[in-house]
């Protein structure tokens, strides 16, 4: 089970990276413009990186009338990388058939792309609806080495005569999505979302299928795929299924399959399938449907081959899914509720799949370390949470996490560790419009420089929740810093979830996911957060100090890519990191160990870790051994949005000098008292 969870990881959690060429943007009521846009990528004369605005008067509805040049799908064939995005909040949607068109068999016979090649296509929140092919693939046909990354992308009522509704993968093509969904679409063959063929895979990663139909087989899922050893011809993650489906869910003859923390409902057997399947954590709610011959099936059925395996956590309301773990609970009610108005499926309080996970990280036989469950729930609430109130934050079975404490308010700022990991820690800056400031002070895992990392979060009930954590390259100390040459890539994402607003005498939870090009670097983390310092008072949500108002982070506009976190606390305290890089490159850190706060100014001790330690696994606080850096002075202006920041350090090749500093983030909560 270790060998396949740290597979699944490697695979499936983030694709690869891809630079694009400055942003073009085309009106929601530019179809033909957005053809043209897309054309001039494709032949290297336009950029390759296209964002769909609303209309001029506010249309959010891309129309659909014809085809491109008589090929039988809307847009030029995609051969090269090609980004195209909207906003979130724009909801942009782009519709061949209107639900009438097709009722009363008027509708146009298109599908949207044909990829192949060597292409990337990224397709981020968008909705492609009422697209039509005779063939294969409702909306994507995707070949040879083509990669599709879809992030938050709705595929709705759409069809294909063969296979696949939505998509339709073959040859070696590979599918990423993430936060997805794939709602009523149709085959009149196999794969009524989703089908894989030939060598490809796909990742399917916190999605949503409901009422996807196909027939004969494969309602959600044909996978007939022999794609590269040790590799799954699917993974699906962190997913809802919702089915009314009157044969079978997934149809495997051919490829390995992956499902792990999903939650299933409805009508239809699960699974048909010859090759190996591996059940992890899932809720199975479902009554049987039949096959074509009317004879009644179960909800797994392997056909005598014994391809279904169960890693444990699973639980169904049969028993016919070789549910044989110690943990596993077969013909159990997992107690859930019917699907909410957003598909989500939320356990009853008295659920037996509450707090039934796995809880801890654990080690591959290849020295891998794997998280028991994902960052973050299908609703996107961190996990794993202790909703029992036992101090054990445990993930439960499914898809959905349940709450396990108060909402965070402002008062949830501060700054966070692990006792048993004593010199790396984590702050937090509670933000305006539900959102937080996280950074990570820790080390790089080669155990020869300080690394931090940095991203900005959303609260979701008593949880942050950080997508894109960022690591920094480029920068140099003094003269030799140029913010043109400081780039930043993400190399996970991480969570922080919170019993308590205190978090001393029970600490939350960090749960930290490395991005799959990097987890051969960095190690999944899963470690206790415990609060050191306050700037809001967790029962008054006053500041606990007036001059709460000078927290926050400052910079020099000028020098982008380096600058000071503060926080004032109480008893005329403040904790102050300064963040920036050593003169050969690499990233630099030092925190104050003591600080003077006389009128509008402050002045800190700074420390740093002369002797290093290393990232995730290989943490030891005992390598480690803090030295005085200097002395850092900030003089704040009126209204506490600028300050002088200088430094005299004692580290001899750093010297000292003055910057003008202006304020990057406002505390929530605060007010300056200048």
């Amino acid at each position: 089970m270790k060998r396949l969870l740290a597979l699944l990881f490697l695979y499936g959690l983030t694709a690869q990276s891809q630079e694009f060429d400055v942003e073009v943007t085309v009106r929601a009521d530019q179809p033909n413009e957005l053809v043209a846009l897309i054309e001039n990528a494709m032949n290297g004369t336009g950029s390759n990186n296209i964002k769909i605005i609303p209309g001029e008067n506010g249309e959010k509805q891309m129309f659909i009338t014809d085809d491109y040049v008589d090929s039988g799908h809307v847009f030029p064939d995609i051969t090269k990388p090609l980004k195209i995005s909207a906003n979130e909040a724009d909801d942009i949607q782009i519709i061949l058939n209107s639900d009438n068109a097709i009722t009363n068999k008027s509708h146009l016979k298109f599908y949207a792309f044909l990829v192949y090649a060597d292409a990337i296509l990224h397709l981020h929140h968008l909705t492609f609806k009422g697209f039509y092919s005779e063939s294969g693939g409702g909306v994507i046909r995707a070949k040879g080495a083509a990669l599709l990354y879809l992030i938050s992308v709705t595929f709705i009522n759409n069809f294909a005569a063969v296979e696949g509704g939505a998509i339709h993968l073959f040859e070696n093509a590979i599918l990423y999505a993430f936060h997805s969904r794939f709602l009523q679409n149709r085959s009149n063959g196999l794969g009524g979302a989703i089908s894989i063929r030939g060598a490809a895979f796909a990742v399917v990663f916190l999605s949503t299928l409901a009422n996807n139909i196909a027939s004969p087989f494969g309602c959600d899922f044909n996978v007939s795929s022999n794609p590269v050893a040790d590799a799954y011809a699917l993974m699906l993650i962190n997913s809802v299924v919702i089915s009314s489906c009157a044969n079978v869910l997934f149809e495997n003859p051919l490829g390995k399959m992956f499902l792990m923390m999903n939650t299933f409902y409805g009508s239809g057997n699960l699974i048909d399938s010859t090759a190996k399947v591996y059940l992890f954590a899932n809720i199975i709610k479902l009554i049987t449907g039949s096959n074509v011959n009317s004879t009644e099936k179960a909800v797994c059925n392997d056909f005598g081959t014994n391809s279904i395996e169960s890693l444990g956590f699973n639980i169904s309301t049969e028993s016919s899914c070789s549910l044989d773990q110690a943990s596993d609970m077969a013909n159990t009610d997992p107690l859930i509720n019917s699907p909410d108005e957003n598909y989500q499926i939320i356990p009853m309080n008295n659920s037996p799949v509450i707090d039934a996970g796995a809880f801890e990280i654990f080690t591959d036989e290849l020295g891998k370390q794997t998280l028991p469950c994902s960052y973050k729930d299908s609703r996107g609430l961190g996990r794993p949470q202790d909703a029992n109130g036992d101090g054990v934050f445990e993930c439960d079975i499914g898809s959905v996490e349940v709450q396990g404490g108060a909402n965070l308010t402002s008062a949830q700022t501060g700054m966070f560790y692990d006792m048993d990991r004593s010199g790396e820690g984590v702050m937090v800056e509670m933000l305006r419009n539900g959102t937080a400031l996280v950074t990570m002070f820790t080390y790089a895992p080669n155990g020869n420089e300080q690394m931090w990392l940095i991203g900005v979060g959303k609260i979701v009930g008593n949880s942050i929740v950080v997508d894109e954590l960022l690591k920094t390259t480029g920068g140099f100390f003094g003269p030799g810093f140029n913010p043109d040459n400081v780039t930043h890539e993400s190399v996970g994402s991480l969570s922080l979830v919170f019993s308590e607003c205190n978090s001393k005498t029970n600490p939350g939870r960090m749960t930290f996911q490395p991005n799959s090009q990097f987890e051969n670097e960095l190690d999944s983390m899963l470690v206790k957060s415990r609060r050191i310092t306050n700037v809001v008072e967790c029962d008054s949500l006053e500041q606990s100090n007036p001059m709460g108002g000078r927290s926050g982070l400052f910079h020099d506009p000028t020098r982008s890519g380096e600058g000071v976190f503060v926080q004032m606390i109480n008893n005329n305290r403040a904790l102050i990191i300064a963040y920036t890089y050593t003169i050969d490159g690499k990233h630099l850190w030092f925190i104050s160990s003591d600080t003077l706060i006389e009128g509008n100014k402050i002045t800190a001790e700074m420390i740093y870790p002369e002797s290093l330690t290393s990232f995730g696994n290989q943490f030891n606080s005992a390598e480690l051994d803090f030295k005085p850096w200097g002395t850092i002075k900030l003089e704040y202006q009126p209204e506490c949005d600028s300050l002088t920041y200088s430094y005299n350090s004692v580290v001899e090749e750093y010297g000292s000098a003055t910057y003008n500093y202006q304020r990057v983030t406002k505390t929530e909560g605060t007010t300056c008292d200048l």
